[in-house]
C-alpha cells in the first residue's frame, strides 16, 4: 500500500516491496522493502533490506544494511551511556 502522512506506533512497522510512505516514521522496529520518503526514528531497531529506498535522515539504535539497500540522508545512532567513557 502507500500511505502520504506520518506514522507513529508502539510496535514493529515492515513495509514491503510495494509499500511506499511520504511522511515521517516513529517505530519501536522497522524492517523496510520498500521506499520511505521521510525521517525515520526507530527506538530499537532499522533493517534496511536489498530492496529497499530510504530518502531522509535516520535516527537509530541499531541499524542493518543489507548490500543493494538505498539511503540518502544522515544517520544518528544513539550511544549506550555504560558504553561511553568519560576522561
Amino acid at each position: 500500500g502507500k500511505i502520504k502522512g506520518d506514522i507513529t506506533l508502539s510496535g514493529n512497522l515492515i513495509v514491503g516491496e510495494e509499500g511506499s510512505i511520504k511522511g515521517n516514521v516513529k517505530a519501536d522496529s522497522i524492517s523496510l522493502s520498500g521506499i520511505i520518503e521521510g525521517n525515520i526514528t526507530a527506538v530499537s531497531q532499522l533493517h534496511l533490506t536489498p530492496t529497499s529506498k530510504l530518502i531522509g535522515d535516520i535516527d537509530v539504535k541499531n541499524i542493518i544494511v543489507d548490500e543493494g539497500a538505498v539511503f540518502h540522508g544522515n544517520c544518528k545512532m544513539e550511544v549506550a551511556e555504560a558504553a561511553v567513557t568519560k576522561e
